[in-house]
């Protein structure tokens, strides 16, 4: 049976790039695992930044 995973994960303004680039290195180990057949890692473009 499939199992999908939805998190959503907020940043601090000055840690958006290295939140971005932890997220981006997880997904080739991640689409490596058995059973895993899709990664997606989307972006809320429209966001409205808190600072």
């Amino acid at each position: 049976m499939p199992l999908a995973i939805l998190a959503q994960i907020t940043s601090l303004l000055e840690k958006e790039s290295v939140v971005q680039a932890a997220l981006e290195a997880l997904i080739a180990p991640t689409l490596a695992e058995d059973g895993c057949f899709k990664y997606d890692l989307h972006t809320d473009n429209d966001m409205t930044k808190v600072a």
